[in-house]
């Protein structure tokens, strides 16, 4: 099964913040607050459209996108924490497609392809969302080319400043 996932490490936030990670006694709960605050703008991003990098498209009858059909996609994430980071990741198939758009081919398989099974023809999940042309990028990761948007990097940065600020209060 596919999945997608952004991982932050300290290279991703601003220098001074990496040094002051790299001297904290556990930098696991600096990551925990970082991808705590990650998850959360992710998430918020089903519902506002503050942190989303992108404004997303309007569905085909031209009502707001909200990505809520079942509600399964904005329920699916799951964050995991250790001393070097944090990942943020979504393990349904559809979740790189909405992020990232699809057109044309997906994984090699032709958007629209229609593959036998059992002697019946079922179409492929790609094939059921995107019509044939395709799928725009609704991007709920805060996140463009592989980046933190301004606002996230800023938010992010200081849940993580708060906790080391924390964590030297507490150990002297």
């Amino acid at each position: 099964m596919a999945a997608i996932s952004f991982r932050i490490t300290h290279d991703d936030v601003s220098p001074a913040l990496t040094r002051m990670a790299a001297a904290a006694r556990r930098p696991e709960p600096i990551f925990r607050a970082m991808g705590t605050t990650f998850l959360s703008l992710t998430k918020g991003n089903f519902k506002d459209s503050a942190y989303r990098p992108t404004s997303w498209p309007a569905k085909k009858d031209g009502t707001q996108s909200t990505l809520q059909k079942s509600g399964t996609l904005s329920s699916s994430f799951h964050l995991s924490v250790s001393n070097t980071g944090a990942t943020v990741s979504n393990p349904m198939v559809y979740a790189a497609i909405h992020q990232f758009g699809a057109k044309g081919h997906i994984a090699g398989v032709k958007i629209g392809q229609i593959q036998p099974k059992k002697s019946r023809y079922v179409q492929t999940p790609e094939s059921i969302m995107s019509g044939s042309k395709g799928i725009p990028p609704r991007p709920f990761f805060p996140v463009v080319r592989g980046k933190l948007t301004p606002n996230a990097e800023q938010n992010i940065r200081a849940a993580g400043e708060r906790v080391l600020r924390l964590q030297v209060t507490h150990s002297t």
